[in-house]
């Protein structure tokens, strides 16, 4: 696939998905809910499509002839990009450890 058809892809996808799936953000924000239980520590919507986001990226690696982390991998990080819209920034919790 050349750059044009996996961003179409993952354009057309997207809104496949999301017919199937539902909303995204709220979709996120419940996966970020019972995540924050789980791990007693609280992580937003944007905390979990970066996790999709870099679990894609990581999956490349052992296969990466499959175009399919790729287009997943751009969907979570416009994923990203809209959640951070509405996501106030929060100075500590949002740097780098040992920034």
């Amino acid at each position: 696939m050349n750059t044009g058809e996996i961003l179409k892809t993952a354009y057309d996808l997207v809104h496949e998905r999301g017919a199937q799936y539902g909303d995204m953000a709220e979709s996120h924000h419940r996966v970020a809910t019972i995540c924050s239980e789980i791990l007693r520590k609280t992580l937003t919507a944007r905390d979990i499509a970066m996790i999709f986001a870099v679990t894609k990226l990581c999956r490349s690696s052992t296969s990466p002839h499959d175009p399919d982390h790729y287009v997943d991998a751009i969907n979570y990080l416009a994923f990203v990009g809209e959640l951070s819209a509405e996501e106030p920034f929060l100075p500590g919790l949002d740097e780098p450890p040992g920034a």
